[in-house]
């Protein structure tokens, strides 16, 4: 049920889901990224989701994979705004967001649950330079 469900959210552009794979070794998931909260109208905004496994950090994966997430939301969901946030500690996930174009816009305390405690995060965004109002 959850694959279907899934499926039909993809379907009707509500949200994206996806698995990394291990380039040496296909069958062994290393990550998962993701697209959610999308809201059409006068936002035609999502936010942007990722966890990779940290033996395989450092070797590209994720730049590759919100490189492909923001390519296909401004290109295929026509999207205009992407958000992403993440701890401040987190370095790495600070230079993939960097690397894609995002910009840091802010920071949020308690923003939200990881592992039973409110963390704060810095929150992040990209706009989608081509899209103007007159395609939507």
């Amino acid at each position: 049920m959850e694959a279907r469900i899934r499926s039909s959210e993809f379907a009707a552009g509500e949200s994206f889901r996806a698995f990394l794979f291990d380039r040496s070794s296909p069958e062994r998931i290393v990550g998962n990224l993701n697209l959610t909260q999308v809201y059409r109208g006068v936002s035609q905004s999502c936010v942007l989701g990722y966890n990779l496994a940290q033996d395989e950090q450092g070797k590209g994966y994720m730049t590759e994979a919100v490189r492909g997430a923001v390519e296909f939301a401004f290109g295929t969901w026509r999207l205009h705004r992407i958000a992403a946030s993440y701890m401040p500690h987190n370095t790495r996930s600070a230079a993939v967001l960097q690397r894609c174009g995002f910009q840091v816009e802010g920071r949020a305390s308690s923003y939200l649950l990881i592992n039973g405690r409110w963390e704060d995060h810095v929150l992040t965004a990209i706009t989608n330079p081509t899209l103007d109002s007159s395609g939507l």
